[in-house]
């Protein structure tokens, strides 16, 4: 296996690319009132093109055959403490997510998987990005939403082309959370 490990710089805040990817793609949500997926909602809010006018050619880098593959996957990873470590795997058709090299769910495919509660989420926080990273990963119970729903609209407000719009973006993933 070749994995392509990423970099900071390729998770920072200011690569719209990789975050317009990961928080339309890899996040689940919905608006109700519209009837749109969450990447569709994204787009009729947000002009993606203006933000990044070549998107669609760092998609296909990003996800070509020759990488984002089962065989050669992009991957973010990294230590939390001496004991535990973390790697979340993009491929052309899913993100799997990793605790210790042991598999706990991915989305996309044909499985989803919810291991973390919000405590642990925010617990990850101290970690950069992670939060956002882990945040497909995550269970919110209905008493937990408006919580969530704030620290999410939060995080989305470091992404610039997101920041008008983190609160909509925030209650649409959180809403899901809810009714999934």
């Amino acid at each position: 296996m070749n994995n392509q490990l990423l970099t900071k710089k390729d998770i920072e805040f200011d690569n719209l690319n990789f975050w317009h990817f990961y928080i339309s793609y890899c996040f689940r949500g919905f608006d109700e009132q519209k009837e749109l997926n969450i990447d569709e909602a994204i787009r009729e809010v947000v002009d993606i093109e203006k933000h990044i006018p070549f998107f669609k050619d760092w998609y296909d880098e990003f996800c070509s055959d020759e990488v984002g593959t089962v065989e050669n996957p992009k991957v973010i990873a990294g230590k939390l403490t001496e004991d535990i470590s973390f790697a979340i795997e993009f491929h052309s058709s899913e993100t799997t997510f990793f605790l210790n090299s042991k598999y706990i769910g991915n989305q996309g495919g044909h499985f989803e998987a919810w291991f973390l509660t919000l405590k642990e989420l925010i617990s990850f926080d101290k970690y950069e990005k992670l939060f956002l990273l882990l945040l497909p990963m995550t269970g919110v119970e209905e008493n937990k939403r408006e919580l969530a729903e704030s620290l999410v609209s939060k995080k989305l407000k470091s992404i610039s082309m997101f920041a008008k719009q983190s609160d909509y973006i925030a209650n649409m993933y959180c809403e899901w959370l809810n009714g999934r």
